[in-house]
């Protein structure tokens, strides 16, 4: 056994404090493990823990607590061992812990969200030998497991770290408990929790189980926490927060219960409450503020509810309001995880309760307000909080020091005095209660989670384009602040950097996500303070708005060329009505109109009427209809002398270049809209905050209305990777021109449909001596279905038709008439690959290969060309191909809108399949009330019809779009007055 005072690498309390604390009882003697035991032998058959996996009595969980000691024993844990644990809330986590204290382990408390940056930081510092993980969030599974492991590996070094993998629902392998230690005692270092990381990456926090005991057992005192307790936490269940204060180590102790949800939307966590006639809830502000605005809280149970425990980042005196009124009584938390907790009282003065942070919870806490000299300051004075006290540490760890206390990572947070400085600043009443107003530390509070820019901007600043940067916090409704990135690029690199790249640049650098930047915006320089040192207040003080419109639209191909259409002929009508036209601009990131650039071949024609252009089917007499074209340039004779009906797609291409053009005061090209932010006042989303970024800079507008419509997104195959041989579709004639035809002996074209078979027939013509496999996965190629009854689906009735429809009805009617347009080829390009084929097999040696009903497995580069599997599921043998390109025609998808959102995606409504839910206009449907509205174009196939993507119906759309634009948006008061149709 090693007592947390004896531990190397831990500043231990004074001597003299620790023989007060004991003497007066304040620590005892339990350890945290033992208290739980204690409340199984009172009621063993009592619920412990709820999770996805059910009940769990007491005893129950003692018995899983000592076979899971067992399997980690096991596993090579031993007393003393040091073990990362990064575990969700669950009964696992719960039994893991306590298993880990039977054992005399060491476990340090990681979050789900953490990545390898963080994982490999902290087991380097704690010295970790073992690192339990559980199931990533996200799609990737197993896979992303695989890959996040070999990131930590690789930054440590070595693979001396173990992995202990505990996917969801693990159950102990072991028949027979581990023992219990005979010398265990409440004076040992128990585990590690981590800070908040306000200067760097996050320090450990080195922790006793009887000074922990301490802070939960009297945060049980004053929030009424018992047996009869049922505490639901929908929070990372190792954050100290929902740990102690007084978390599920307090209410396990007491005997009670704790829930933890499968998740922390509203819909689940009101369900709980009702359901399991839930005490107590812990909650982060931007948590809280979504449930309040929830439709289900209407239909909720929440009577049960005796506290409502909100911490983590200030809770506006607006928002504390709202829980009192709408959801229980409110019991404000304030603390850190280095110590200090305060708490308000339900009977508090509802100005108090509501505008404070709370007092001190113990009386042996000493707290000094102090300015910048050290000196106290008055109450009622604004100066730093610093505080001492029975749980609150005296350092950070510090292993392989020699006198900790005097480690860097030591070294200003903590006085002479042992006090921590914890950054706050802070106003302290005469009654003892703080109020939160700000920082002296450069650290971000995002919704509770503390970010230090300096771990941002040191990752930001290995990124070859990047010059300089600031990382700041700047207030918002949602997360009290959000974390922004302001990036100076090197010269002549502006091109190379935008929020996607940067994005893509640290989470490819295992950052948690939480920690990316909420917005990035690019400037030239950052504002200096008078010593030559970056101002962050300058730099936060920076940025301004420069416009105020009705509505931006996001990208300018059809769908939005066509609505600036609408809006041109919108605006002539309201002036001579007197009234003032909509303030519209539209935001396009290439320099100029393309459509479809990549595949424009000189003989492809287009799949539709020339009618079904930009205005025809809204107004025949527009200016912008694809007659009127023709006429501008007098090819009207031309056109239909050729006898079809169907333009060629340059000459489409031609059109929408010739609209864009009359359009050109409304359109910003080379302007890529990195983010759009919905802003919230009041709980209401009243506009939106556009962030674009051009040569010039970064500009913030504001619209009341967004359009999105920034096209579809190209798909390559799972694992496929694109280079100068590998390309999308997309991307053929940018990329093929640059290959030497007589270096290609064979090509793979991977999909069936338009696409790809015009490539196929096209690098028949430019590769004449090459070997073409067509990988595909029908039997064959397959024709579109263009009868005329079929292509009703395409008609605006249509879209009225499938909107109103049960959903199971919808979904089947779209996938009978997929034929009509995915994965299908006309019959003419059909006819004239049949035809090439057939040539070449009378002509000399066939050079098609048809690999049917197949899929391809992976690409792999080689010395000479690419090694590509094809998977042939008519035999299920894996075949290897020898190719020197692979031209992918596997699709497109409309672009999420969560790419431009962010954090706030988790505002829009989606189904049971987490598709996202529109009105019949295409506006988006809000968690919140909501008078600003994005609109989706191309996003909600799922209820408006296959047309959604296509332009058969553009012009019909942009029509309601547009007239949705003029006649306002009026309070909605929530999703629920959108009702999807039943199945």
């Amino acid at each position: 056994m090693t007592a947390f005072q004896d531990s190397p690498g831990v500043v231990p309390y004074p001597p003299e404090v620790v023989a007060e604390h004991l003497a007066a009882g304040t620590w005892g003697t339990d350890r945290i493990e033992d208290l739980v035991a204690a409340a199984a032998r009172v009621s063993p058959d009592a619920t412990a823990v709820v999770d996805a996996t059910g009940r769990t009595t007491y005893a129950e969980l003692l018995e899983r607590v000592g076979r899971t000691a067992a399997d980690l024993a096991a596993d090579g844990v031993r007393e003393g061992t040091t073990v990362v644990l990064q575990l969700p809330g669950s009964v696992d986590l719960v039994a893991v812990v306590l298993a880990l204290f039977r054992l005399g382990a060491r476990p340090v408390l990681a979050l789900p969200a953490h990545r390898a940056q963080e994982i490999s930081h902290v087991a380097r510092t704690g010295r970790a030998t073992h690192w339990i993980v559980g199931d990533l969030d996200g799609p990737g599974g197993a896979a992303d497991l695989t890959d996040l492991t070999g990131r930590v590996h690789a930054a440590l070094g070595s693979t001396g770290l173990r992995v202990l993998h505990r996917p969801a629902g693990t159950v102990p392998r072991s028949e027979q408990p581990h023992p219990v230690r005979p010398d265990a005692d409440a004076g040992e270092l128990a585990f590690f929790q981590l800070s908040g990381g306000t200067t760097g990456p996050a320090k450990l926090i080195p922790r006793a189980h009887r000074e922990y005991a301490y802070s939960f057992l009297r945060s049980n005192e004053l929030c009424a926490v018992d047996t009869a307790t049922v505490m639901l936490v929908p929070l990372p269940a190792t954050h100290n927060f929902p740990l102690s204060s007084p978390g599920w180590f307090g209410v396990l102790a007491a005997g009670g219960s704790v829930v933890f949800p499968p998740s922390s939307d509203a819909a689940t966590v009101l369900a709980a409450v009702t359901e399991h006639r839930v005490t107590h809830v812990v909650a982060v502000p931007p948590l809280v503020q979504l449930w309040l605005d929830s439709p289900d809280l209407a239909t909720a149970d929440t009577s049960s509810l005796r506290r409502v425990l909100v911490g983590g980042a200030r809770l506006s005196p607006a928002v504390a309001r709202r829980v009192l009124d709408d959801l229980g009584p409110l019991q404000q938390v304030y603390g850190m995880a280095e110590g200090l907790v305060c708490y308000t009282s339900p009977d508090d003065p509802v100005d108090l309760l509501v505008e404070s942070q709370g007092r001190p919870m113990s009386a042996l806490d000493e707290v000094r307000v102090v300015d910048a000299t050290g000196a106290e300051v008055p109450a009622g004075e604004t100066g730093e909080l610093l505080v001492r006290g029975p749980y609150t540490i005296r350092g950070y760890y510090a292993p392989g020091t020699d006198d900790p206390a005097a480690a860097p990572v030591n070294l200003g947070a903590f006085a002479a005095d042992g006090s921590y400085r914890t950054g706050d600043l802070v106003r302290r009443s005469a009654d003892g209660s703080l109020r939160v107003v700000g920082r002296v530390k450069e650290q971000v509070n995002r919704g509770g989670e503390k970010i230090s820019p300096a771990e941002v901007e040191d990752l930001l600043l290995t990124h070859d384009a990047v010059h300089d940067v600031c990382v700041v916090g700047e207030p918002d409704e949602r997360l009290g602040e959000r974390s922004v990135a302001y990036v100076v690029p090197r010269p002549g690199r502006r091109g190379a950097l935008d929020r996607r790249t940067l994005r893509r640049h640290l989470t490819g650098a295992s950052l948690a996500a939480y920690k990316v930047p909420d917005v990035f915006r690019i400037v030239d320089d950052l504002p200096a303070t008078a010593v030559g040192k970056v101002s962050r207040r300058g730099t936060r003080d920076r940025a301004g708005r420069s416009e105020v419109l009705d509505v931006v639209g996001v990208g300018f191909g059809p769908a939005n060329i066509a609505l600036a259409a609408a809006l041109a002929e919108q605006a002539q009508d309201d002036r001579r009505a007197g009234r003032d036209p909509l303030r519209a601009r539209f935001f396009e990131a290439a320099p100029e109109q393309r459509w479809h650039a990549g595949m424009l071949l000189p003989d492809a024609s287009m799949q539709i009427a020339f009618a079904k252009d930009l205005a025809t089917f809204r107004n025949p007499r527009s200016e912008f209809t694809f007659l009127q074209f023709l006429a501008e340039r007098d090819g009207l004779a031309d056109f239909f002398n050729r006898g079809s009906m169907t333009p060629l797609r340059v000459e489409f291409a031609a059109y929408l270049r010739w609209a864009a053009a009359k359009l050109d005061d409304v359109v910003r090209y080379g302007s890529r809209v990195e983010l759009v932010r919905p802003v919230l006042e009041g709980g209401v989303l009243q506009h939106f905050e556009v962030t674009v970024a051009d040569a010039d800079g970064v500009t913030r507008v504001l619209a009341r209305d967004v359009v999105l419509a920034a096209g579809l997104q190209p798909v390559l195959p799972t694992g496929v990777v694109a280079s100068d041989r590998v390309w999308h579709t997309a991307e053929h004639l940018h990329r093929v021109g640059d290959v030497d035809p007589g270096s290609v002996r064979a090509v793979a074209v991977v999909g069936g449909g338009q696409s790809a078979a015009e490539v196929l027939a096209d690098l028949h013509g430019r590769f004449p001596c090459a070997r073409l496999h067509s990988v595909q996965s029908r039997f064959g190629l397959s024709p579109s279905d263009s009868s005329p009854f079929a292509n009703r689906i395409f008609d605006a009735a249509s879209v009225d038709a499938l909107f109103d429809a049960p959903v199971a009805e919808r979904d089947r009617i779209d996938d009978l008439h997929r034929g009509t347009n995915n994965a299908v080829v006309n019959p003419e390009t059909l006819q004239r690959l049949y035809d090439l084929d057939y040539t070449d097999r009378w002509t000399g040696p066939g050079r098609f290969a048809w690999h049917r009903a197949a899929r391809l497995v992976d690409v792999r580069g080689t010395a000479d060309g690419l090694d590509v599997g094809i998977r042939e599921g008519l035999t299920g043998r894996t075949e290897r191909l020898a190719v020197d390109l692979v031209v992918c025609g596997t699709g497109y998808r409309p672009l999420d809108p969560a790419a431009l959102l962010g954090d706030d995606a988790d505002l829009l409504v989606r189904d049971e399949r987490s598709r996202l839910l529109a009105t019949r206009d295409y506006a988006a449907r809000w968690n919140v009330p909501a008078r600003g509205r994005l609109f989706l174009v191309g996003s909600t196939g799922h209820q408006h019809g296959i047309s959604a993507t296509l332009l058969s119906n553009v012009a019909v759309r942009a029509g309601e779009i547009a007239a949705a634009l003029r006649s306002g948006a009026a309070a909605v008061p929530g999703p629920a007055l959108v009702a999807e149709p039943s199945p």
